[in-house]
């Protein structure tokens, strides 16, 4: 069986974690139970990883291509491909990009947000687009492209929320 560790909680004992061109590379042993793992996060971006269990894992069946490469199945293992749709994500990075001229006329980087937004600002903002999407749904649902521009910032507003709780920090308001 897999388990799920909390990096801020791994002993010496158990991990080794270095930092390699701004990634983390972390590797769990926990030979006692058969437990090994390698894998290299952003750094601060996960609070647990998941460990898999090498035990169960020599028990698991192996491709072997014409070629004769032989690979693990894909049991276990994120579907990035399967997970995210490349023609929605097009949507939102046209309306990030619209959304990038700044007030003052300059246009502020495409991962400016990454900087920190406070959680609250993101939960009321999401609100709001929330809000303003169900009643476009309900009285205007042939307004696509509006549908489309509150679904995207309701998509950014998730996933800054999301950005800020995986590095553990709620980034205060500036007085």
């Amino acid at each position: 069986m897999d388990k799920f560790v909390r990096i801020k909680n791994c002993q010496k004992e158990q991990g080794l974690f270095q930092l390699m061109e701004g990634r983390l590379l972390v590797r769990v042993r926990d030979v006692e139970h058969g437990y090994c793992m390698t894998q290299t996060i952003f750094c601060g971006m996960m609070e647990y990883i998941l460990v898999r269990n090498v035990a169960a894992q020599r028990k698991t069946k192996m491709r072997k291509f014409k070629t004769g490469a032989t690979r693990d199945t894909d049991d276990g293992k994120f579907d990035w491909e399967g997970f995210i749709s490349p023609i929605s994500m097009t949507f939102f990075a046209k309306y990030m990009h619209q959304h990038r001229m700044q007030a003052d006329g300059t246009l502020r980087d495409g991962d400016n947000w990454q900087k920190g937004i406070p959680r609250q600002q993101y939960m009321k903002s999401l609100i709001r687009h929330i809000w303003d999407l169900w009643f476009t749904w309900r009285m205007y649902p042939e307004m696509e492209d509006r549908l489309v521009d509150l679904l995207s910032a309701a998509l950014f507003n998730i996933q800054g929320m999301l950005h800020e709780i995986a590095l553990g920090r709620d980034v205060k308001e500036d007085d």
